[in-house]
């Protein structure tokens, strides 16, 4: 999983970066923005649609779980198959955006 985000920057406070440990040699970040009157997504389905879907390949989707737990997810109300059953189990963040954890 990601470490926690950046500080945020004091001339923008509605943006916070998360960035793996060797950025340069990841290629990546990702980078978040607050919104005002923000309406979580309904997962599956429903009147506000998924932003993003992210996927992280675990070893264990056990362990990787009570990580995201201990950060604030919790298990969709909506699972294709048996949860696990699939190979990935489907997650909220706090703020409702669906995530799987996904067996490697």
């Amino acid at each position: 999983m990601l470490p926690g985000p950046d500080e945020p920057d004091a001339l923008h406070p509605e943006w916070v970066s998360v960035r793996p440990p060797k950025v340069a040699e990841a290629g990546f970040s990702r980078g978040f923005q607050r919104v005002d009157n923000y309406r979580a997504p309904a997962w599956p389905d429903g009147p506000v649609p998924q932003q993003e879907h992210l996927d992280f390949w675990v070893e264990s989707i056990p362990d990787a779980e009570k990580v995201a737990v201990a950060l604030g997810a919790v298990r969709a109300g909506y699972q294709r198959g048996e949860a696990g059953g699939e190979g990935f189990v489907v997650f909220l963040d706090p703020v409702g955006h669906p995530f799987c954890l996904c067996r490697s």
